[in-house]
């Protein structure tokens, strides 16, 4: 993201930039994103939010469906994570310019700490509401 420092990490260590696992990723991080191809990928990753700081904010940008998103809530909340759902609409061009569209679901009072990264990736970031509701 143009502007803010970032650190990548993946399950297949093959594809990360850096070859870290997700608890070394985020032992830094105010904002995590994750970006995956499957709702089962982006569980393997993140259920064990035990390594992550509490007050963490959790992006979470993979297409997941509404059931996902609650089962990913509730992991959240058990781990002092915030959790903000966002489906994102656009493809690699518009993902390189930051003129990607996101429908944010979560709590409003992540938005102000989440505003300067919406701004670097989306042209659009409409909305407001619990998890599961962007993908409904």
């Amino acid at each position: 993201m143009r502007g803010h420092p970032a650190h990548a990490g993946s399950p297949d260590p093959s594809r990360a930039q850096q070859n870290t696992g997700p608890g070394e990723v985020v032992s830094s991080a105010g904002v995590v994103i994750t970006m995956l191809p499957t709702a089962e990928i982006v569980l393997e990753v993140v259920e064990p939010l035990d390594d992550w700081p509490k007050d963490t904010i959790y992006l979470q940008t993979s297409s997941a469906g509404a059931a996902e998103g609650d089962q990913l809530a509730e992991v959240a909340d058990a781990s002092a994570v915030t959790l903000v759902d966002v489906p994102v609409s656009g493809s690699t061009h518009p993902a390189e310019e930051g003129e990607l569209t996101i429908l944010a679901s979560g709590p409003g009072s992540a938005r102000t700490a989440l505003q300067p990264v919406f701004d670097a990736l989306a042209s659009r970031a409409p909305g407001s509401a619990g998890p599961g509701w962007a993908h409904a």
